[in-house]
């Protein structure tokens, strides 16, 4: 009775390893890093280190970490020579804490210019309230951001005064009337005010980000940071 129970306390423990382990948190611990605070950071090959290189900004949904983003956005990198920057933001009940992540953003990207030889101007890639957060942020410091893919926002900012600076592309699911008229009405506002703006329909955008999704974000990349 007493093998019995320590077989299963066993194969219960070994259950949680695996599950940690194919979990973005594990899967991406050795990217890991705690100050100023949580990031995850993935470089380039060595040998694509010389030049300048784009920096990819990935912003998670409400609730999830920077592990998340990471495994939402990592597989960009295999195909594309690029840093890929994914800090874990504050949420709150109304989605990302937004003055917290700001100033939380401001601090690490000051780290990273700091350390790494990267183009003037980052993309910005989100999901959810990411994506909300990461086109408010867009539209509030043009001059920082090339290129915005906001992939099911939650919600869209209101547009700044004046002529729009920031090229942006807006992922919708094919199957969300609401999310589609939504972001249609956000579209011919800014379209209106002067954007490079369009909305694309995905199939299975529901909670993740699909490779159609990955597949027109690069391509995206690859034509704003030219």
């Amino acid at each position: 009775m007493r093998l019995h129970r320590w077989t299963l306390l066993w194969a219960i423990a070994a259950t949680l390893a695996m599950s940690l382990g194919c979990s973005p948190a594990g899967r991406f611990a050795d990217y890991r890093h705690e100050e100023p605070s949580e990031y995850y950071w993935l470089e380039p090959d060595a040998k694509e280190q010389g030049a300048r290189l784009p920096l990819l900004l990935g912003l998670h949904d409400a609730g999830q970490d920077g592990a998340q983003c990471m495994a939402d956005w990592s597989e960009l990198a295999a195909d594309e020579p690029l840093y890929l920057l994914c800090p874990t933001l504050p949420s709150n009940e109304q989605g990302i804490d937004a003055a917290s992540a700001e100033a939380r953003l401001a601090e690490i990207l000051n780290l990273v210019y700091g350390r790494y030889r990267l183009r003037e101007r980052f993309f910005l890639a989100g999901s959810g309230a990411g994506a909300r957060f990461g086109l408010a942020y867009a539209l509030r410091y043009p001059h920082a951001v090339a290129g915005v893919v906001a992939v099911s926002p939650d919600g869209y900012p209101a547009l700044p005064a004046g002529e729009g600076q920031v090229p942006l592309i807006i992922l919708v699911d094919s199957h969300d009337e609401g999310a589609r008229a939504e972001g249609q009405a956000f579209v011919e506002e800014a379209a209106g005010r002067g954007y490079a703006v369009r909305m694309i329909s995905i199939r299975g955008l529901s909670g993740q980000v699909p490779f159609d999704a990955k597949r027109v974000t690069l391509d995206f990349l690859r034509q704003v940071m030219r």
